[in-house]
């Protein structure tokens, strides 16, 4: 039994230092990713940079355009101090650090709608611990380093109930990846779960409009930008289903949430919230397309299912959250 005098949340520290503490965390690994990458990474990153700012990369790089178009100006402003390839790798060395960050934030954030403090941020912290992980077997994937962050501001929107703010987060989601179109999917389960007769009115015209946003935007780059040259979906299934890929994929599955959090994650599946339950229903939808488009050795891809994976994982150690909806 609690006793009546002690805070269930217990001791609390500033919004400041929670946010000091996140940055830290993610200090090593944008670290790592940019500072420290081999030489020929970084070359490879500077010239897929400018191709895809000239319109003239592959598929899918060509119509990733987010990241790149808003970064090229503070890119060109460096490039007045020193040499353009030096310039890009500074201005994207901030980049992954702001970027992790932001991702920690949003998902401390959404946790302590249900959990206390010290409790949220355990989710986080273990995304920090893990995320070296994600980004192994990936040479110039920014776009990959926004959707988690997205994903949960669209879900945390809906949980208050504004749902139309998901159409023009999904239109700007849409310029980054092509799985954009997954975010108003998972509000609307995340709202509905699979009822097809007493579903939401006004989330469910959101998530439509968002969903038909989202196509837009992808057939409206395609044409803009003209058709890309692309690895065939037969080359990726031969990567995937080869020896040396499977294994790969085995093994960095396997770390993506450090071995033990899928087993705290399935454990705690039961006890989440109701919302994290009924989001996760878009979990299948998102994986089959990453079973066909994606290469499963590159983990990163399931970054996106941070907002999903990690409630899950904290409701494993902790239980039910004190809260629910």
């Amino acid at each position: 039994m609690i006793p009546p005098n002690v805070a269930l949340d217990g001791p609390r520290v500033s919004r400041w230092a929670v946010g000091s503490l996140l940055l830290a965390a993610v200090a090593v690994s944008a670290f790592d990713y940019g500072v420290r990458r081999d030489a020929a990474l970084q070359q490879v990153a500077f010239e897929v940079h400018r191709a895809m700012v000239d319109h003239t990369a592959s598929s899918p790089h060509r119509y990733r355009v987010l990241v790149p178009m808003l970064l090229q100006p503070v890119v060109q402003a460096a490039e007045r101090w020193t040499a353009p390839d030096l310039a890009f790798r500074r201005v994207y060395d901030v980049y992954y650090l702001a970027a992790f960050a932001a991702m920690l934030l949003a998902l401390y954030a959404f946790l302590r709608r249900w959990y206390p403090q010290a409790e949220a941020l355990v989710g986080p912290l273990l995304v920090a611990a893990t995320l070296p992980i994600a980004l192994r077997n990936n040479y110039f994937e920014p776009a990959s380093f926004l959707e988690p962050t997205l994903l949960t501001l669209a879900l945390s929107w809906t949980c208050d109930g504004r749902h139309w703010r998901i159409v023009p987060l999904t239109a700007v989601a849409s310029l980054s990846r092509e799985t954009a179109v997954f975010i108003p999917v998972a509000c609307w389960f995340a709202v509905n779960g699979w009822s097809l007769r007493s579903f939401n009115r006004t989330a469910t015209a959101a998530a439509l409009t968002a969903t038909a946003a989202s196509a837009a935007i992808f057939a409206s780059l395609r044409w803009w930008l003209g058709a890309a040259p692309h690895i065939p979906l037969s080359d990726v299934w031969a990567i995937n289903v080869g020896w040396e890929g499977s294994h790969a994929a085995l093994t960095n599955v396997t770390l993506f949430l450090g071995g033990t959090g899928w087993l705290l994650a399935a454990a705690g599946f039961r006890r989440a919230p109701a919302f994290i339950r009924r989001a996760s229903r878009v979990v299948p939808f998102y994986l089959a397309a990453v079973a066909v488009w994606g290469v499963w050795y590159e983990v990163r891809l399931l970054m996106t299912l941070y907002p999903v994976l990690v409630p899950c994982v904290v409701a494993g150690l902790f239980g039910e959250p004190r809260r629910d909806r």
